[in-house]
C-alpha cells in the first residue's frame, strides 16, 4: 500500500527514535491521516504529540506505549477514542481538544493516574458516571461541548483544582459542586445559568470564579460583578 510523503516523514523520526531511545517524540502538524504500525514499537516512550493532524481514528496498538505519561490528540478530527487507551495506566497528562467526540470509552476510567484531562471544543452531551474512577484529576477542562448536566458521581472528585465546562448548555450548578473542597478555579461562563447554589460557600479555596454570559437574575448578576466577597455575602443572605 502507498503512503503519502508525510507517512514517510513520520516514519523517518519514528526510526530514529527507536535508535537513539527517545523517551519524547513530537509529529506535531504532518497532515496525519493515520499512524505508521512501527510507532507501536516506542515502548520506552514518556511523551508523544500527535497534535495538529488529520487523524480520524487512533490504532488499537497505541495502548502497547504502556509508558506514556503525557499524550497530546489535540486538534484531529477524533469521533471515537480506542478501548485500549484504558491500557495507558502511567498518564497523568491527556490532550483531547478540537477533535470531533461524542462518547468517552469505559475504558478512559481506568487512568488513575490522569491528574489533567482537556477536552475542550468536542460535541461530548453528557459525561459518564465512570468519570468518578479518575480520582487524581486535578485540571478538568470541557470548554465548548454539549453538556447540559454534571453527574452526581463527579462529586469524588476530590482532587480538583481547576474545573472548566464554559460554553455548554448547564442551566443548573449541582450542591455537590460545594464538596470539590480543593476547588481554586472554577469558569462556567456561556452556560444558561440563573442561579449559583449556596454550596459555593464550602469552596474555600475559590479563588476564581468565571460566570460570565449566563442569564444570571439581576440581584446575582450585581453581586457577582462586584467580586467573590460580594457574591459569597449574596449567597449567605439566602441562606
Amino acid at each position: 500500500m502507498a503512503h503519502d510523503q508525510p507517512y514517510h516523514e513520520a516514519e523517518q523520526k519514528i526510526q530514529q527514535a527507536l535508535k537513539s531511545g527517545a523517551t519524547k517524540l513530537d509529529l506535531i502538524g504532518m497532515q496525519l491521516t493515520e499512524l505508521p504500525p512501527s510507532l507501536g514499537q516506542l515502548t520506552q516512550l514518556t511523551n508523544l504529540n500527535l497534535s495538529d493532524n488529520q487523524l480520524t481514528t487512533l490504532p488499537d496498538w497505541l495502548g502497547q506505549l504502556t509508558q506514556l505519561t503525557n499524550l497530546n490528540l489535540s486538534h484531529n478530527q477524533l469521533t471515537t477514542l480506542p478501548d485500549s487507551l484504558g491500557q495507558l495506566s502511567q498518564l497523568t497528562e491527556l490532550r483531547l481538544s478540537s477533535n470531533r467526540l461524542t462518547p468517552l470509552p469505559k475504558s478512559l476510567g481506568q487512568l488513575a493516574q490522569l491528574q489533567t484531562l482537556v477536552i475542550e471544543n468536542n460535541q461530548l452531551s453528557y459525561l459518564p458516571g465512570f468519570i468518578r474512577q479518575l480520582s487524581n484529576l486535578r485540571d478538568f477542562r470541557l470548554f465548548s461541548n454539549q453538556i447540559s448536566s454534571l453527574p452526581d458521581e463527579m462529586c469524588q472528585l476530590v482532587n480538583l483544582s481547576m474545573f472548566e465546562i464554559g460554553k455548554n448548555k448547564l442551566a443548573s450548578l449541582p450542591d455537590w459542586i460545594g464538596s470539590l473542597k480543593n476547588l481554586k478555579t472554577l469558569e462556567v461562563d456561556r452556560n444558561l445559568l440563573t442561579s449559583l447554589p449556596s454550596s459555593l460557600l464550602n469552596l474555600k479555596n475559590l479563588t476564581d470564579l468565571r460566570a460570565d454570559g449566563n442569564p444570571l437574575n439581576p440581584a446575582l448578576q450585581s453581586a457577582y460583578e462586584q467580586g467573590l466577597d460580594a457574591l459569597r455575602a449574596y449567597l449567605r443572605s439566602l441562606s
